[in-house]
């Protein structure tokens, strides 16, 4: 897993928007952090949109390291 850090909420939402999404857990209008896990070609991704801390976008090794950080959120 690759992880950096993302200053912008606006550059995860233009990742967002080109990606396949497969799941978003959690909600900003409730709690302090969603995470939204997409695929764009072979790259498994995770965006972490927060309120509270740094926002950052991950980048998994396959698909099952994808799907296991999905079960753990």
């Amino acid at each position: 897993m690759e992880e950096i850090e993302i200053m912008s909420w606006l550059t995860l939402d233009a990742v967002k928007k080109k990606a396949e999404v497969v799941e978003t857990v959690g909600n900003l209008q409730t709690g302090h952090s969603m995470s939204v896990f997409c695929i764009i070609e072979d790259d498994y991704l995770e965006l972490c949109y927060s309120d509270s801390a740094a926002n950052y976008l991950r980048r998994y090794e396959d698909k099952d390291e994808f799907e296991a950080a999905i079960d753990e959120r």
